[in-house]
């Protein structure tokens, strides 16, 4: 149903929205941890919500 998908739609676009953001608040060391940099993490933070 056309309803649903836009749901489900728009709440993946919120999780992205909320991770990205967490992403950014990581300190160095959990960053270090996962196996990121700062580009990294700059690199998906400037990627709108609705792209994966």
């Amino acid at each position: 149903m056309l309803v649903n998908r836009a749901v489900t739609v728009a709440l993946e676009w919120q999780r992205r929205k909320h991770e990205r953001r967490h992403l950014a608040e990581l300190d160095e060391y959990l960053l270090r941890d996962m196996g990121l940099s700062r580009a990294d993490v700059a690199h998906e933070t400037a990627k709108p919500f609705w792209k994966p």
